[in-house]
């Protein structure tokens, strides 16, 4: 099937229609989300139980992680113009308190501790999950996934995308499944971003508007990925991604002029193996991630590089006794290392985090999951860090009722720049903890044909040791531990 998108003429940023889903007769409560179909439909996933519905198959394939999170989610994203720099906040905490992931893999630079997201595309991606449950980073993870479909037929797409801001983005996909035995899904995108739009400089003393000046940024993508449905329910799944980034940075609100100049490379690889029956599964996957960053402070200087490479590696086992009891054991790896003009040597370190789950249904309407993970950064270890959560739901007259509540200890290692940056580096810091607490409250009545429903959400995070880079009376920016924040 032949997918044309036609050029289209916008004066504003590109965006997506985004339908919610918020009802509790459709509520959740399982660990995963599978989709089985065709990508008209992807999913974001909030917390465990909160489902947005999208439908991308009317737009392009270049649309970012940076945008659907700002137009469709209640989490902050700041940014500086389409292909800018982007990061993401969550409850008030850091880009680097949020792990970003693609297809399991963790996009977040050892270094630097974050992901940008404006790099990161939707390509032939089916859905987006953001969990607040995890406990190795203090706000959660977001995960961008492909959910391979082996019933699949040939579908070719071009899009391509225009707007007032002379913002042009161009992808081309493939999408291909044989026999229910093999799967293929090939994504390539382009797009050249003038960002030709007025503000306000306040640096220039008076209230006029100017164009912005020094925001181009040219961005190239390319994601592949196969699947072989094996015998005895055997699958190996092949992942590779790639991305290449020449940006100039904007000069701030303060900054009359600026050169600027960022550059970024990535390169991902990663095999999967997972067998499914019907009371257990099992998978192991590992997966290799270089990153490079190349920044200059005009064009005259010379360029900073910031180099990172990960060699990740992961276990899931998963059992299920009846519709009332599952367990789930994961173990993870990942061996980093990093390489700056600011380091005086290459570091290396290891992260493994150990994670068990279980899951009670303890009657048609009560639930609870419990679990318990431990990290170790090198031969430091962790506190224990459980969580739990208990809920109820009724689909009962005369209304239906969610209430749910949520606990987990969550912790956060120092990154490499956190600790080994020259100058500023600290290699004193210790790790950060937080205690999360989250309460919901939701009803639904429909009466005839006129739904009603409210929701009422409570939580409250307290963090130990948090990291913050302040300046110092050497001169410079150093990381210190500030204190306990709410």
């Amino acid at each position: 099937m032949l997918k044309l998108v036609l050029i289209s003429l916008s004066f504003l940023f590109l965006t997506n229609s985004f339908s919610q889903i918020d009802s509790i007769a459709k509520t959740l409560n399982v660990d995963s989300v599978i989709v089985l179909g065709n990508r008209k439909t992807a999913l974001i996933f909030i917390g465990n139980k909160e489902i947005y519905d999208i439908d991308i198959s009317k737009k392009h394939s270049f649309v970012t992680l940076e945008n659907i999170l700002e137009q469709n989610s209640k989490i902050s994203i700041k940014n500086y113009g389409e292909g800018q720099l982007s990061s993401i906040s969550v409850k008030g905490f850091g880009s680097s308190h949020t792990d970003i992931a693609w297809n399991g893999v963790k996009l977040n630079s050892p270094t630097l501790g974050q992901a940008d997201l404006s790099l990161i595309t939707s390509g032939n991606n089916t859905d987006i999950s953001f969990r607040e449950n995890f406990n190795n980073n203090i706000a959660g993870i977001v995960q961008v996934q492909n959910k391979i479909n082996f019933l699949k037929n040939k579908e070719f797409t071009i899009s391509s995308s225009l707007s007032s801001l002379l913002n042009f983005s161009q992808s081309i996909s493939y999408e291909f499944s044989k026999n229910q035995k093999f799967y293929s899904n090939s994504n390539l995108s382009f797009s050249y971003n003038f960002n030709r739009y007025k503000y306000i400089n306040k640096a220039l003393g008076n209230d006029n508007e100017i164009y912005l000046k020094n925001g181009a940024n040219r961005n190239v993508h390319f994601e592949q990925i196969n699947a072989f449905n094996l015998k005895n329910n055997n699958t190996i799944k092949l992942f590779f991604k790639t991305y290449f980034s020449d940006r100039n940075i904007a000069p701030t609100v303060y900054e009359f002029s600026s050169s600027k100049n960022q550059k970024d490379n990535l390169i991902l690889g990663k095999i999967a193996w997972e067998q499914k029956n019907i009371h257990s599964d099992l998978g192991f996957d590992i997966a290799y991630i270089n990153k490079q960053l190349r920044y200059k402070l005009s064009s005259n200087s010379t360029a900073i590089l910031n180099s990172s490479n990960s060699i990740q590696t992961n276990f899931l086992y998963r059992l299920r006794k009846s519709n009332k009891f599952a367990f789930l054991l994961k173990i993870n790896n990942d061996l980093q290392n990093g390489n700056s003009n600011n380091f005086s040597k290459s570091i290396w370190q290891n992260k493994l985090e150990l994670n068990s789950y279980f899951n009670y249904k303890i009657n048609k309407e009560l639930s609870l999951t419990a679990s318990v993970s431990e990290i170790v950064l090198d031969t430091k270890f962790s506190q224990p860090l459980p969580s739990f959560t208990f809920q109820y739901v009724s689909n009962k007259n005369p209304a239906n009722v969610l209430l749910r509540f949520d606990y987990s200890r969550k912790a956060r290692f120092p990154t490499i720049n956190d600790l080994h940056w020259n100058p500023g580096g600290n290699p004193n810091l210790k790790e950060e903890y937080a205690h999360s607490l989250n309460a919901v409250f939701m009803f639904e009545k429909r009466h005839k044909k006129l739904p009603f429903s409210n929701k009422f959400e409570w939580f409250n995070v307290f963090s130990e040791n948090y990291i913050q880079w302040q300046p110092s009376s050497n001169g410079y920016w150093q990381p210190v531990n500030i204190g306990n924040i709410f």
